[in-house]
């Protein structure tokens, strides 16, 4: 019985560490957050965490189907535009064309490339982290700053409040 027990409790703590993925990033994320904001604060002891939200997660797969997306509709936009033109400017409607047959190439790439990418795998997550901190005078201020953090890259991105 306390084989059992032990077996129980020891199980219990190891599946309780595990961190999902988008946790780790998370984690990863505040990490970042702190080395880089807390230094440009007036009073860096003040720094105080209040939240993280995440707003948005994408995957490699979905930002590669965004790209396709954004050359259809602008290889539509071309060929739309190359058969305005008139005959007496073949040269610009032959541009137009060329950039189309360019971005229906990428796309064949692309779909190729969907292919191998895990689903899963997180390409970008957007986070909105909440701070509290002594502003110039002495007063705690909250203050918000979104971030895009790039796995592939290990950074941040500051998109401001």
């Amino acid at each position: 019985m306390k084989k059992l027990l032990v077996f129980s409790m020891v199980s219990i703590v190891l599946f309780s560490c595990n961190q999902t993925p988008q946790e780790k990033l998370t984690s990863r994320v505040e990490e970042l957050v702190k080395k880089e904001l807390i230094p440009k604060l007036k009073d860096p002891k003040s720094f105080e965490k209040v939240s993280i939200v995440i707003s948005d997660t994408i995957t490699e797969q979905n930002h590669l189907k965004e790209i396709i997306s954004s050359n259809l509709k602008q290889m539509d936009n071309l060929l739309n535009l190359s058969s305005e033109w008139t005959t007496l400017d073949i040269q610009k409607s032959k541009e137009y064309l060329n950039e189309s047959l360019v971005l229906g190439k990428q796309n064949d790439s692309l779909h190729k490339v969907i292919d191998k990418t895990n689903p899963t795998e997180i390409s970008r997550i957007e986070i909105t982290y909440t701070y509290r901190a002594k502003n110039g005078f002495g007063a705690l201020d909250i203050d918000n700053v979104k971030v895009c953090y790039i796995p592939s890259e290990d950074k941040l991105y500051y998109w401001g409040k």
